[in-house]
Parts: C-alpha cells; structure tokens; sequence
C-alpha cells in the first residue's frame, strides 16, 4: 500500500486528503477516493452551493499534466511523495 497527499483545490480554497491505495490500482481508484469524500471537502472548503462538483487530478500542480484515469499509480506516480492535485470544477446551477 502506498500513501498519496491530494491538494484539493477549489475557488481559491484549498484542502488536503490522505488516501491510501495499493499502486497497481488505476487513478480512478485515486479519483473515487477524492470523490467519495465529497461531501466533507464541500463542507470544509465552503462549497455548500455546488450542485455538480467535477473533479480532474494533475500531477505537480493544479495546472500541471492530467492524469488519466485507467493509467496505474505505479505508473504515473511511482514516487507517493510527488505531488497530486484534485481540482473542483463546481455548478452552481
């Protein structure tokens, strides 16, 4: 099992969420696990508005490469230290 450090970034607001998966699982795992805890991130990053939250991971930075998400950990991120970022791209409709 490795230890993953996601920066939650949304409107400015930021958060950070510990997740641990087994690198042979794919970034959707690691997208699942940012999306399952949803409802605490709104409440913590003062999101109570958003109607649809889409979120998107990079690498590096909050602009950095996207991660796709049927590519493996180990593959795309075979040192746990580097740096995940999860954007929320909120709707306020």
């Amino acid at each position: 099992m490795a230890r993953y450090t996601v920066n939650v970034v949304a409107r400015g607001r930021r958060a950070s969420l510990l997740v641990v998966l087994s690198p042979s699982q794919p970034c959707s795992a690691l997208h699942d696990s940012v999306t399952s805890r949803m409802p605490i991130l709104t409440s913590k990053l003062h999101l109570t508005d958003a109607k649809t939250p889409q979120v998107t991971l990079y690498l590096r930075a909050e602009d950095g490469p996207m991660l796709h998400l049927q590519d493996l950990l180990s593959d795309v991120l075979p040192d746990p230290e580097e740096a995940v970022y999860a954007v929320i791209d909120v709707s306020v409709h």
